[in-house]
């Protein structure tokens, strides 16, 4: 059992849920969960995933498992299966002369309990 499913929207009353963890200053920024600001990405690989539960979010680079899926409860309600995050590198761009890069982020894999709350299909 991960510890998404001891901490999000479960009943499971084996182990008692540590939620000191949630929405605490875990990470260096200290973001607490109203501020995760959760973006649906849909691509063919999202719409795939889609039908095994699971929803595909870009979220802020600085935030952890725990408040991604403490967002996610929040804003819709759904139990939190499991959390898995990717860390997106910056991509450098040009324009004339000028060189820089995009802003690096992070792609969260989140399978939840009931899909049809955050509107994807089972």
């Amino acid at each position: 059992m991960s510890l998404t499913k001891k901490l999000i929207g479960r009943d499971d009353k084996a182990k008692p849920a540590r939620q000191e963890k949630v929405g605490a200053k875990a990470s260096g920024a200290g973001l607490g969960v109203a501020q995760v600001d959760l973006r649906n990405i849909l691509t063919e690989k999202s719409v795939s995933l889609s039908e095994a539960g699971v929803a595909v979010f870009r979220v802020p680079a600085d935030v952890n498992k725990y408040q991604i899926a403490q967002a996610v409860f929040d804003k819709y309600g759904a139990a939190v299966l499991d959390v898995r995050t990717v860390r997106m590198r910056p991509k450098r761009r040009r324009r004339g002369h000028t060189t820089g890069q995009t802003a690096n982020w992070k792609k969260a894999y989140v399978k939840v309990e009931d899909p049809s709350k955050i509107g994807i299909a089972p």
